[in-house]
């Protein structure tokens, strides 16, 4: 093992080491990388007893440290709380993206890591990832440990894309324009990946499109993070835990849908199930249905009677 990824020679291309490198992930190769001594290895790496070369080696032999210099929020960051996160996976990063976004339906080299990318910045990403998947399925993926599929891997980059920092909204107009997306997917993009809405809503003129994403957001949820917390607070004064509960923020709805308007307002509902799970959805399409009256009130208090259907419940509420 030592002698496949020792090499006297610079390493320029990623596909050189990875094939060595995955051997370590080998189901007749029992180690517990739980217990490698990462702490002492950024400890020697901050002061300059190994070098970048050494901790990427390690970020590669260990998912969840990959993930952890990237940026990501795990076990690991409340234990290196004290340390430094060194910023060195950028060029990795790169060359892993050249590789994997050139894939067909078969694994790359560098497929495995792909799920542990806490984000990848640029409009010219998103441009390379819906260029290669205009019209498939965008996989919500929630399973942390099963992104390897082409869709899968597609869909979990385009999850975790922003713009860099120095790029504007004429950036993002001249990558659409080459994209050519049609309304519909540029919604369903839209709730799929929520921090493009609001230049994805410029884009196409519709007005507060990254408020109704997040009207529908709000209602699906079953959980809520710091994130989801501060952004909904911003259009509702609605207390987070209600939300949770079920509770339905009326106000907000007539709001937004008469700036959206019925065409849009429905390219969002059927788009809204890309925001959350089965049940989820399913919720927030009843609570949307009774408050546009296209579900009556006999048929809401049939489904409340005879099947005590809470969702209907509450939107009746």
């Amino acid at each position: 093992m030592a002698h496949e990824i020792s090499t006297a020679t610079k390493i320029t291309d990623i596909r050189e080491i990875i094939p060595a490198v995955s051997k370590l992930h080998s189901a007749d190769r029992h180690r517990n990388y739980d217990q490698f001594p990462l702490q002492i290895t950024l400890k020697l790496y901050h002061e300059k007893h190994i070098t970048e070369a050494d901790l990427l080696l390690t970020a590669l032999i260990d998912l969840q440290f990959f993930y952890y210099l990237d940026g990501g929020t795990n076990y690991l960051k409340n234990r290196f709380k004290h340390i430094k996160r060194p910023d060195v996976l950028r060029p990795l990063k790169a060359q892993m993206l050249s590789v994997e976004l050139q894939r067909g339906d078969l694994e790359t080299e560098v497929s495995p890591y792909i799920r542990s990318f806490h984000h990848i910045e640029g409009t010219h990403y998103f441009y390379d990832i819906m260029q290669r998947m205009k019209t498939d399925k965008l996989e919500r993926g929630n399973s942390y440990y099963h992104h390897r599929t082409r869709t899968q891997n597609f869909s979990h980059l385009l999850k975790h894309s922003t713009p860099s920092e120095d790029e504007t909204f004429a950036n993002f107009s001249t990558v659409m324009d080459a994209l050519k997306l049609s309304r519909k997917r540029s919604i369903e993009v839209a709730c799929f990946a929520t921090q493009w809405a609001d230049w994805l809503g410029d884009y196409l003129n519709i007005e507060d499109l990254g408020e109704g994403v997040w009207w529908f957001l709000a209602h699906t949820t079953d959980y809520m993070t710091a994130e989801k917390e501060t952004v909904i607070s911003r259009y509702s004064n609605i207390p987070k835990n209600d939300f949770v509960r079920g509770a339905i923020d009326i106000n907000w709805f007539r709001r937004v849908y008469s700036t959206l308007g019925k065409t849009n307002w429905k390219l969002l509902h059927e788009s809204a199930k890309y925001l959350s799970d089965g049940m989820g959805y399913r919720r927030v399409k009843i609570y949307s249905s009774v408050l546009l009256g296209e579900t009556k009130i006999r048929e809401t208090l049939k489904k409340i009677t005879d099947k005590r259907d809470k969702d209907y419940v509450m939107a009746l509420g």
